[in-house]
């Protein structure tokens, strides 16, 4: 066929298409009314067959008890859980702190936390009825939930038309979501006080905004039962030392409250609930490990989102008590997020203000953001040491000289700076060498090096290999520390003699004025930057961030490192981390125990353990090859689940000591990314589909509760981004340490 005769053909079928169209009827005022009818009743039908669904579900259950408040309703929540566990219930917990869950407890076994798949990690009322659809499945006695709402509209909506709680729980009403409570505080204790149900029981630990709490319940008919001051003040330290992680006394004053209200023992339930509850994610706990040299322990605050609640973290554990003696390291690991506009800029004053540190690792989104805030809060540190020209005619130059002498010296203090003389640069040197149990010669190794450039590092490094260490890793992280020591002296050479010329002068202009000041704040600047260090990638597996974390600081040091902000987005991969070596360590210790069906059962739990990271497996190795050699362990049963975890930990750490496999360049990265993107709404539907498949399987009882967990948690982190990139393996483990 011919080049004109396919266009005659074409023009004719263009034709006809266009004299079909003309032909049909045009739709009138009447089709849109047809039209929207249709669609109207069919969602009114689809919203009726829906309400349907959760009154029956609703009046399945036994016993609904709901939660709400500002603070601490997820671990509320886990402590209601742990209660009814211990008196033998079928229990169903939904709970929505830093990972939606679910929370499912049967009689005899331990509760196991199943997390909850929200497509587009977008959350739903309507996610009210599946939960309720489940627990009503899986025949719960008692179903516990925590509302997700914020707004007044929807905690009624829910919990009026839907739930009708047989007891409630409030644990505070503090300010906070302001924009949809507020704006004031009286505002926000009345929307929660929205959440009280009618002809019910109300339990409470708030104590300033209780008188509108009260009205409220009253005017609903139902009982308001609050906290007595003795309830909380009375639990003791060693009552509260029986659960894993820090407890809010008033919290857990409300539930033991609750619990004698219905008969129950008030030592019977706190110490069934220490027992049994299974805690957050979020829970403020410390974490502690060895690795790469450095001792390190972790104490998880990323929960604690406003400047209140992570000041009281700092100071519980003692982070602002920590002496900058050279020998501890203070680290802060701040999780930033997009949506939390408002909460970057006080978390960034904080930082600046509030929590001195050694290092600042900023991961999750929106980091340019929050880097211009830390700017912006450095400026206004600063600008309290300003000083103005009529101040400094009225001073003698030694008062000034003293007075920049003293604020030099507060400054260098308060950003814990080592790098202050050629002195202190040398013992921190000294020190880090001992660290690697060898003795190398490197005295006056400071004075040797280049003030400033990338000459100096290379130059450490040099000097370091002349002087016998061998070990690569050891040898660029000391390097790299030098190389910022340096940069900070120099740094202090260099103010110290800006201010030092202006200060001969006769007298000052505004124009010297104003660049001293300016070069003050350049300073402060300047050496706060030096300590901080940007992840930029959102996605970063949380192995990836402990490792440049442990990189950025001196071997030999005890690293106090503590997680503020938010633990969703990137902090949740990073907090995972930590839940894992946790686990492993405490398996570990039951490797010792004197019972040996308790030693088997740590070996099968190491052998099966499937979240192993860069911090447990050496660990881990190191602990079952101590059990192979003991002689009580010299059991067919005892050998088998040690020599099976054996050889999957040595696979682990022979793929992660594989630098061809830890290596990929951001062009591929990037690459894989964009593949990743054309291929997510198809991979996104199949994700709805399987969790919805597991929770049904699960409810007809076709799977374990704990394999639906660990399949819906590979969707959540799936969900994450990144998938495409899951087969790169975590950066390599120096196996000299």
């Amino acid at each position: 066929m011919g080049t004109g005769e396919m266009t005659d053909h074409l023009s004719d079928a263009v034709n006809w298409v266009v004299h079909s169209l003309m032909v049909l009827p045009m739709p009138g005022i009447d089709h849109l009314v047809w039209f929207t009818s249709v669609a109207l009743g069919l969602f009114l039908v689809r919203l009726m067959v829906r309400r349907y669904r959760i009154r029956m579900s609703r009046s399945a259950l036994p016993l609904v008890i709901g939660g709400w408040g500002t603070r601490g309703k997820s671990g509320t929540e886990r402590k209601k859980t742990a209660l009814f566990q211990a008196l033998g219930y079928n229990v169903v917990s939904k709970t929505t702190g830093c990972e939606a869950t679910i929370l499912l407890s049967r009689p005899g076994l331990d509760a196991v936390e199943i997390p909850i798949y929200r497509p587009g990690e977008k959350a739903s009322i309507w996610e009210q009825e599946k939960i309720l659809q489940w627990a009503a499945g899986l025949k719960a006695e008692v179903f516990l939930w925590e509302c997700m709402a914020l707004g007044s509209d929807y905690a009624a909506l829910m919990q009026h038309s839907w739930m009708n709680d047989d007891w409630s729980t409030i644990t505070n009403t503090f300010v906070d979501h302001e924009n949809v409570q507020g704006p004031t505080g009286i505002d926000v204790s009345r929307s929660i006080a929205a959440f009280i149900p009618m002809n019910s029981k109300v339990y409470t630990a708030e104590e300033n905004m209780l008188p509108v709490l009260k009205d409220h319940a009253r005017k609903l008919n139902s009982s308001l039962i609050p906290l007595k001051w003795s309830d909380a003040e009375l639990i003791g330290s060693d009552a509260i030392n029986l659960f894993p992680y820090n407890v809010h006394p008033r919290n857990l004053g409300m539930i033991l409250n609750m619990a004698r209200d219905h008969g129950i023992d008030a030592d019977f339930a706190l110490r069934e609930t220490a027992r049994n509850i299974v805690p957050d994610l979020g829970s403020f706990k410390k974490y502690s490990v060895r690795f790469q040299t450095r001792e390190i322990e972790y104490w998880n605050g990323m929960s604690a989102n406003d400047r209140t609640s992570c000041l009281s973290n700092w100071n519980l554990a003692g982070f602002s008590m920590v002496p900058n003696d050279g020998r501890t390291w203070i680290v802060t690991v701040v999780n930033n997020r997009d949506d939390r506009i408002i909460r970057s800029r006080e978390f960034a004053e904080t930082l600046v203000n509030y929590t001195p540190a050694n290092l600042h690792v900023l991961i999750g989104t929106n980091l340019n953001g929050f880097y211009g805030y830390l700017q912006d809060a450095l400026e206004h540190f600063a600008r309290q040491f300003f000083l103005s020209r009529d101040v400094i005619a009225q001073l003698p130059v030694d008062r000034i000289r003293d007075r920049f002498n003293r604020f030099t010296h507060r400054t260098l203090e308060w950003f814990r700076v080592d790098g202050t003389s050629p002195e202190a640069i040398q013992l921190k040197l000294n020190r880090m060498l001992e660290a690697v149990n060898a003795e190398y010669s490197a005295d006056g190794l400071p004075a040797r090096l280049p003030d400033t450039g990338f000459d100096c590092l290379k130059a450490a490094e040099d000097y370091l290999l002349e002087a016998g260490l061998k070990n690569d890793l050891m040898r660029a992280d000391m390097a790299r520390q030098l190389f910022k020591d340096m940069q900070d002296l120099q740094r202090i050479k260099s103010w110290e003699n800006d201010y030092g010329k202006l200060l001969e002068k006769p007298a000052l202009s505004f124009a010297d004025v104003r660049r001293l000041n300016s070069r003050l704040t350049e300073f402060i600047k300047g050496l706060f930057n030096s300590g901080l260090m940007v992840i930029r990638d959102p996605i970063v597996p949380g192995d990836d961030i402990i490792w440049q974390l442990v990189r950025r600081t001196p071997p030999g040091h005890i690293l106090k490192i503590m997680g503020l902000q938010n633990i969703k987005g990137t902090g949740m991969g990073f907090a995972y981390r930590w839940v894992s070596l946790e686990k492993v360590m405490r398996a570990i210790r039951n490797l010792a125990d004197s019972r040996l069906d308790t030693r088997i059962a740590a070996a099968s739990e190491l052998a099966t353990h499937d979240a192993y990271g860069m911090l447990d497996i050496p660990v881990a190795l190191e602990a079952l090859k101590q059990a192979r050699m003991n002689p009580d362990n010299d059991t067919p049963e005892m050998l088998a689940p040690i020599e099976e975890a054996l050889r999957k930990l040595t696979q682990l750490s022979s793929e992660q000591a594989d630098p061809r496999r830890s290596r990929m360049g951001r062009i591929g990265k990037a690459g894989l990314r964009f593949f990743e993107q054309l291929l997510e709404l198809g991979d996104s539907k199949r994700r709805q589909r399987t969790s919805r498949q597991v929770m049904q399987d699960l409810v007809n009882g076709r799977i374990a509760a704990a394999r639906a967990a660990q399949v819906i948690h590979g969707l959540n982190k799936r969900q994450e981004g990144g998938w495409l990139l899951s087969r790169r393996v975590k950066p390599p483990v120096d196996p000299e340490t």
